[in-house]
């Protein structure tokens, strides 16, 4: 699922908004966190008490033009996914990774339920579209 807005958006101002609408970003006192770093896609795990740090770090000029990404979990779920920021800042994906929420009966993904639960925050931020996809 792909957020997409018209001007870069700051990985750490999404992130603090996010918080701040009750996702959580740790579970059980650790995070996982991606920085690009020269094509290097390693997940890192983190302890909560870096997770500011990590977060402030994000929104640096320094990765400005990489990828970076942080699980995500849904208030009063055990589900949840991976927040990517694309280089371009424009596009912020939101890979469903965690407890995964099916339509009742059906192999697919219930993508209602998560645009139900992720578009106020985006469309808050200023989010001008959404694209979805899902392969079962």
């Amino acid at each position: 699922m792909d957020f997409l807005f018209e001007s870069p958006v700051s990985p750490e101002n999404v992130l603090r908004r996010v918080m701040e609408d009750g996702f959580r970003l740790s579970k059980d006192g650790v995070f996982s966190y991606l920085f690009d770093d020269q094509g290097e896609y390693g997940w890192r795990i983190g302890d909560s008490r870096q997770l500011d740090a990590i977060v402030t770090d994000m929104g640096a000029d320094r990765w400005a033009e990489s990828v970076v990404g942080i699980s995500v979990y849904f208030p009063g779920e055990n589900g949840g996914g991976e927040l990517i920021f694309q280089p371009d800042r424009r596009t912020i994906s939101f890979l469903i990774t965690v407890d995964r929420k099916n339509i009742p009966g059906s192999m697919f993904c219930d993508m209602g339920w998560y645009l139900g639960a992720l578009r106020p925050t985006f469309e808050a931020l200023g989010a001008t579209g959404v694209e979805t996809t899902d392969v079962a």
